[in-house]
């Protein structure tokens, strides 16, 4: 299949200076091979087809630094994209893939990644130094363990769990300090390590659908949160930091065992917030 074939004719007349194709949907099962000649292309779509590899031949487009691959049939994250070096964004949602590999703090400008609605069962060790990552996707996975080396991952700013079954957060996760972003929604927690005090740069919170009783000692750290998502677990109490949290615009506590004395001492001390019971 040829790439022209299948495009506008205006798009291939422009093809040495197109810096965004859109290829969604298009039923490949595999890149064409004059997509080479669009040499100055910077992002590309190609979510929603039968793809399960990518050519060697993609070092040949080293400016792009923004590939969506969701929806197709990968077993893994692609090791030949090392090689385009200022990759920033990569979007692997609803493929097959069953594991992180240790290739990816190899990663120069990756900061987006995106793995959810995949098969993994575990955030394994080749989490390691992802010192550039940002924004980590993994939602509606079946991730049950998290390896220690999530703490490596320094910069982290943003990061989804959503819909696995993750039972606890190593210690180690609280070395993530520039977390803003947490989103941890329908797991098993039962606690939450105290390190998470160490995220005064934390903004929102979701913790809805787990198992939890209270939130960590030390989260008066948390000087800059705004939304603290909390409902369907079985909140009995509140350390003492929790009502030092000034900045807190929305708190959601739906469905969770709370006597009428903390409601009201909730209303009393949090009149600015939005509270949902």
């Amino acid at each position: 299949m040829k790439l022209k074939n299948i495009i506008e004719d205006s798009i291939w007349e422009k093809r040495r200076t197109v810096r965004s194709l859109d290829l969604a949907e298009k039923n490949l099962s595999h890149i064409p091979e004059d997509l080479q000649e669009f040499e100055n292309l910077e992002e590309i779509y190609l979510q929603h087809n039968n793809l399960t590899h990518l050519p060697s031949w993609i070092l040949n487009l080293p400016l792009l630094k923004d590939i969506d691959l969701r929806g197709n049939y990968f077993i893994e994250v692609p090791a030949n994209l090392l090689d385009l070096r200022k990759l920033e964004y990569l979007n692997l949602e609803k493929n097959l893939i069953a594991e992180i590999p240790n290739y990816l703090s190899q990663f120069q400008s990756l900061n987006y990644l995106d793995l959810s609605m995949n098969r993994l069962q575990n955030i394994g060790d080749g989490i390691r130094n992802c010192d550039n990552l940002r924004y980590l996707i993994l939602d509606k996975n079946r991730i049950k363990t998290i390896s220690t080396y999530i703490g490596t991952c320094q910069n982290l700013t943003n990061l989804y769990l959503d819909d696995n079954s993750i039972e606890f957060l190593p210690e180690e996760i609280g070395d993530c300090i520039f977390i803003t972003d947490f989103y941890i929604k329908n797991n098993l927690l039962s606690t939450l390590p105290k390190s998470l005090n160490k995220w005064v740069d934390l903004q929102y919170i979701d913790l809805d659908k787990n198992m939890l009783k209270s939130l960590p000692e030390g989260i008066e750290n948390w000087k800059n949160i705004q939304d603290i998502y909390l409902a369907y677990n079985k909140i009995q109490y509140f350390p003492n930091g929790f009502w030092n949290l000034s900045t807190l615009k929305e708190l959601i506590l739906t469905k969770n065992p709370l006597n009428p004395q903390q409601i009201e001492k909730l209303r009393e001390l949090f009149p600015s917030t939005k509270i949902y019971f």
